[in-house]
């Protein structure tokens, strides 16, 4: 019988630290990883008819049917990862997950699904920090905006994230608000996920 493999999959809303998180798991347990907003991405831009949702202009306030066209691909790559790899951990990160996705998961073997948020922020602080990263990324969305612009960004991302917890809080997802306290906080996610899914890792 081939077993399935625990999967870890990481939503939330932009620039919490996904990304990071998802390597730092994979050092941990040496599995593997797919990025989902790459991916999307990748298929928005070549393919401009592939998905209805205009993704350049997300409405908060009506964002889960806006986001329902792609989620039934998301949970089809997601119950397919690591069919081929027996015993190994599956990670997929992306801010294009919905909370109520998770639980359609179902079925598809242990699954541990966290959502990294935010409550407040230094904006200061947070847009140098996007600005630093983003030297080295010059695909990188912040490019096109001012820092004005992305301070009004940060703050619907604020927003967002009060949608996102009353949708976790429904669902029964953990989440974490990744604030000021950002190592304090990444880390307690970090351990939350570590001892969720208890297999041992490669060492």
């Amino acid at each position: 019988m081939i077993k399935v493999s625990p999967k870890i999959v990481i939503g939330g809303v932009p620039r919490t630290g996904k990304s990071n998180l998802a390597y730092k798991l994979f050092d941990y347990y040496h599995g593997s990883i797919i990025h989902g907003d790459t991916l999307v991405n990748a298929i928005k831009n070549n393919y401009k008819n592939a998905f209805d949702t205009n993704f350049d202009n997300i409405d908060k306030n009506n964002y889960v049917q806006q986001l329902l066209p792609i989620q039934k691909y998301l949970i089809k790559i997601i119950r397919n990862m690591g069919k081929d790899l027996e015993y190994n951990v599956q990670i997929f990160e992306s801010c294009y997950i919905l909370p109520e996705s998770i639980l359609r998961l179902n079925g598809s073997g242990q699954v541990c699904g966290v959502f990294l948020l935010y409550n407040q922020l230094n904006f200061e602080q947070k847009i140098q920090d996007i600005r630093n990263y983003a030297l080295t990324n010059q695909h990188c969305w912040s490019h096109k905006y001012t820092d004005s612009q992305l301070r009004q960004t940060l703050k619907e991302f604020i927003a967002l994230s009060q949608f996102f917890r009353q949708e976790c809080s429904k669902h029964n997802i953990k989440w974490f608000d990744i604030d000021d306290q950002w190592n304090k906080k990444w880390t307690s996610a970090y351990d939350f996920i570590v001892n969720q899914v208890t297999v041992s890792p490669v060492g």
